[in-house]
C-alpha cells in the first residue's frame, strides 16, 4: 500500500498521497515487527491487549492460527519477501525529480539527496527527527549557482506550516505544494516547521483514536514476550529466528478522562532525545501524558478487545495516570478507547 501512495502520488501530483504513505510508514510498518527485525506480525489490530495462538474474528484464517503473533513464517509466507522492502523504497520516495526540471520533497524523514538539475549537481541534505519533530532543515550544496524549482509538500494535517529560505518567509497553505523557484547558491537553507497538534478521530460506539502530527498515540501497555518455538522452519544454513506470543502484564482496559472540544487540555506532550531505534517501546522520544479509569467490564473476546464500550462511560475506579505513546512503537496497545462521561 506504501508503493501504490508513492505510485498514485507520481502519477496524480495529488499530495494527499504524500499523507497517507507517511500515516503508514510512520504508524503502521514499525507497529508490525520487533525493533531488530527478526520477527513480524500478519494480523495487527489497532486494540490489541495480547498477541497469542488461537482463534481470532479474522475473515481469513491461516491453518497454524498465528497471524497475530511475532515470528518469520507466522500466517502467509509473501511477508518474509516483502516486509522488509517497506523502509527502503519509503527512502527512496523521499524525493521526486518534478516535470518542469526542479526537485520535490514529498516526504520528510532524515536523508540525503544527489541529482543534476539545470545541468548542475545538486546536493540536498535534511536534517530533521521529523515525525517526532516539527521542524525539516534543508541545505543546499551546489558547485556554482543554479536556478530550478524547490517544490516542498505541505502535510495536510498541518493547519500553519511555516517556510523561510535564508530566514525570509515564504506563503505557505497546508495541504498543497510550496514552489519556490530561484537561483539556488551553496549554503542555502530552507527551514520548514509544521506546528504538530493534538486531535482526536471517532469511531464505533463513539471511541476516540488520539493523533499528534503524522504520529497516532496509543495506549502502552506491558509486554511479555514467550517463545514458543519457530513456525516455519527455513532451509538448512540459515538462521533460526523464534516465534512469539506477547501478554499484558499491565491493564488495557481503560477510558480516557479528555476534553474532546479540546484534547490538549487533558493530555501533555513530553519529548526527549531521538534514539537510534525510535519504535523501541521502552525509549520512545515522544509521549502523551493522560488520566484515565478503569472500566471493569471490558474484558476479551475471542482474543481480541471486543465490543468497545458505549462513550461516554461510567467508572467508579481511581484516576490513574497513563501514557500513551506512538502506535509504530507498541506491540501492545490500545489506539481506540472510549472516554469518560464528565
Amino acid at each position: 500500500m506504501m508503493f501504490s501512495c508513492q505510485e498514485l502520488l507520481h502519477i496524480t501530483g495529488d499530495p494527499r498521497y504524500a499523507d497517507v504513505l507517511e500515516r503508514l510508514a510512520f504508524n503502521a510498518l514499525p507497529a508490525l515487527f520487533k525493533p531488530d527485525l527478526t520477527a513480524h506480525q500478519y494480523f495487527q489490530t489497532p486494540n490489541q491487549a495480547q498477541c497469542v495462538i488461537g482463534d481470532y474474528e479474522w475473515h481469513t484464517r491461516h491453518e497454524s492460527r498465528d497471524e497475530n503473533t511475532f515470528g518469520v513464517g507466522v500466517g502467509f509466507g509473501c511477508c518474509i519477501s516483502n516486509l522488509h522492502m517497506g523502509w527502503p523504497k519509503f527512502v527512496s520516495g523521499l524525493w521526486k525529480r518534478t516535470a518542469d526540471g526542479g526537485l520535490g520533497a514529498v516526504a520528510y524523514a532524515p536523508c540525503s539527496v544527489e541529482a543534476e538539475v539545470g545541468g548542475r549537481a545538486v546536493r540536498i541534505h535534511e536534517a530533521t527527527a521529523y515525525p517526532f519533530d516539527e521542524r525539516v532543515t534543508l541545505t543546499l550544496g551546489l558547485d556554482a549557482p543554479a536556478e530550478f524549482p524547490l517544490l516542498l509538500r505541505m502535510p495536510g494535517w498541518c493547519a500553519t506550516p511555516e517556510v523561510t529560505v535564508n530566514g525570509e518567509a515564504t506563503p505557505a497553505e497546508a495541504g498543497g505544494f510550496v514552489a519556490i523557484t530561484r537561483a539556488w547558491a551553496d549554503g542555502d537553507e530552507v527551514a520548514l516547521r509544521f506546528p504538530m497538534s493534538i486531535t482526536l478521530s471517532s469511531w464505533e460506539s463513539d471511541a476516540v483514536g488520539v493523533e499528534r502530527g503524522p504520529l497516532v498515540y496509543a495506549l502502552q501497555v506491558g509486554e511479555a514476550w514467550s517463545f514458543v518455538g519457530e513456525r516455519a522452519p527455513l532451509p538448512s544454513g540459515y538462521p533460526v529466528y523464534p516465534a512469539w506470543e506477547v501478554r499484558p502484564t499491565t491493564p488495557w482496559n481503560y477510558a480516557l478522562r479528555i476534553d474532546r472540544e479540546r484534547p490538549e487540555r487533558s493530555l501533555r506532550f513530553e519529548a526527549s532525545a531521538v534514539p537510534e531505534q525510535p519504535w523501541d517501546t521502552e525509549r520512545v522520544p515522544v509521549r502523551l501524558v493522560a488520566q484515565a479509569r478503569r472500566v471493569p467490564g471490558w474484558s476479551l473476546t475471542q482474543n481480541v478487545a471486543r465490543p468497545l464500550p458505549q462513550s461516554p462511560v461510567e467508572s467508579a475506579e481511581p484516576v490513574e495516570t497513563v501514557a500513551l505513546i506512538p502506535y509504530g512503537a507498541a506491540h501492545l496497545r490500545m489506539a481506540v478507547m472510549p472516554w469518560l462521561r464528565a
